[in-house]
């Protein structure tokens, strides 16, 4: 019996990482001495477009999430942006199946920033990633709720993380 390729895609995502998520901050005290951030998110497939979920649906919550925990949100020109350029960037992928009612997706939570070698002090490198989170899932039909659900719970994620990594916490 042949598996129809959609099948055997989400065979695939649901076997190797269905529901996997988590933090990893890859420079402990890379939260400390930040203004704020930046939030950027980048333009999701049309797939998901086409269904609503742009780039305003994702980057609104956030950004009200990062807000009302009291974390700066800075745009082009504050004065945040020339200590490190800190980016908190967002990237929602994913495939649609909706014939067999299946929706896979992935949600990939970064910070990137400025950062100085230690062995070289002279080398900066723009854009290193110094924290992250995120995860795969597969969904059924209420699939654009869970993937707000997961948005927010790996926003909430960074919210922690950035008072974590704050002096005299």
């Amino acid at each position: 019996m042949r598996v129809p390729v959609w099948g055997a895609l989400f065979l695939i995502v649901a076997l190797a990482v269905t529901a996997t998520r988590g933090a990893e901050s890859i420079v402990g005290s890379s939260f400390v001495g930040l203004d704020g951030v930046t939030v950027y998110v980048e333009e999701p497939d049309s797939t998901f477009v086409e269904r609503g979920i742009t780039m305003a649906v994702i980057q609104t919550p956030v950004e009200l999430l990062l807000r009302q925990n009291g974390i700066p949100v800075l745009n082009e020109g504050d004065p945040g942006l020339s200590e490190g350029n800190p980016v908190l960037y967002v990237m929602v992928t994913g495939v649609i199946n909706e014939e067999m009612h299946q929706y896979a997706y992935q949600i990939q939570m970064e910070l990137t920033q400025t950062v100085t070698l230690e062995r070289d002090p002279e080398l900066i490198v723009d854009g290193a990633t110094t924290w992250r989170t995120g995860g795969v899932a597969l969904s059924g039909p209420q699939w654009r709720e869970s993937l707000l659900t997961d948005l927010d719970g790996f926003a909430t994620e960074f919210v922690q993380a950035y008072f974590e990594g704050e002096p005299g916490e």
